[in-house]
């Protein structure tokens, strides 16, 4: 009757290990889809707000540049909107008003536009580094971090 019960808790205790596993690796999987679904969307909305810096010939599309503003603010955590919450979503927070204020440069002189542009990647670069550390950290120990 031991040797069942043993056996019987033992399984019970794999299976948990193993939906656990399974559980972060689809997590982590799901963080990397993020990632680079992010690394585009800040690509697509400099790219183009950049080229119509430099180029007379072809004016900004500015329905690209919203769509694009759209698909990164709807990733970010929207606790990023709130001012005076905690440092934990700093990084969220730097990237929305980045990319607020390189959409909202519409009127100004172009110039402009390219300092905003590397504000909006640097930040970018900095809140997409924080993702990875973080999968790579689940990744190694099995826990996810909130």
């Amino acid at each position: 009757m031991l040797a069942y019960l043993g056996a019987r808790f033992g399984a019970q205790a794999g299976k948990e290990n193993a939906d656990k596993a399974i559980f972060v690796q689809i997590v982590t999987s799901e963080r990397a889809v993020w990632r680079e679904a992010m690394r585009g969307l800040v690509v697509e909305l400099t790219a183009e707000v950049r080229r119509g810096a430099v180029s007379p010939a072809k004016p900004v599309n500015w329905r690209k540049v919203h769509a694009a503003r759209a698909g990164i603010v709807l990733r970010l955590n929207p606790a990023c909107r709130d001012v005076g919450t905690e440092d934990k979503h700093a990084l969220d927070r730097a990237l929305f008003r980045a990319v607020e204020e390189l959409v909202s440069a519409r009127h100004t002189p172009k110039p402009d536009w390219l300092k905003k542009a590397d504000t909006v990647e640097k930040a970018a670069q900095r809140l997409i580094k924080k993702e990875w550390d973080k999968s790579k950290k689940e990744a190694r120990t099995g826990r996810l971090e909130e």
